[in-house]
């Protein structure tokens, strides 16, 4: 809690920001909180990760395929869930933003979606953990540790350029 408060729960990141070991990550398990992540796709890059944590044994990704943003949530490698976007997203300069937060009996978690303020998907995973795997990492731009799903390859490394920058706030 005192990590939060000494930074007023904002954590900024950008493109190559990696390998952040879990202990040095954002809580991204324990506490609400909105992601958004601004994006130049002029370039046409449509397929990538966004920002990853954890890995096949349990974690977190927000990646691009086929230029529609994906969110997913692994479950200790048992069960992946998903929220995906039908809208892909504008060329350009462009906002994506998840907002993660507890369901109200406090055992799984509503996950809500935007492109620009939009809504473009939501979601409720019941089967949740409040840890991963310490072995892990936290990235920007790519998933280099194990991969937390298997919808991309080579680690869902994202052009140069292409995230501008990251930000999580609690």
């Amino acid at each position: 809690m005192q990590r939060l408060r000494g930074r007023d729960g904002l954590f900024t990141y950008y493109q190559g920001s990696d390998r952040v070991p879990g202990k040095l990550a954002p809580p991204l398990l324990s506490f609400p909180f909105t992601l958004s992540a601004r994006l130049n796709t002029s370039a046409g890059a449509d397929n990538g990760v966004i920002f990853a944590m954890g890995g096949h044994q349990g974690g977190l990704s927000l990646f691009l395929d086929g230029g529609k943003p994906v969110f997913a949530y692994n479950w200790y490698g048992r069960k992946t869930s998903y929220v995906r976007s039908e809208t892909s997203s504008p060329r350009g300069e462009t906002t994506v933003a998840i907002q993660f937060s507890h369901t109200a009996n406090n055992r799984g978690y509503k996950v809500a979606m935007s492109i620009d303020g939009d809504a473009i998907g939501s979601g409720v995973f019941d089967e949740t953990s409040r840890s991963l795997p310490p072995e892990e990492t936290f990235d920007v731009g790519a998933d280099w540790g194990s991969p937390v799903v298997p919808d991309y390859t080579n680690h869902g490394q994202m052009p140069a350029g292409l995230i501008e920058q990251v930000q999580i706030h609690f």
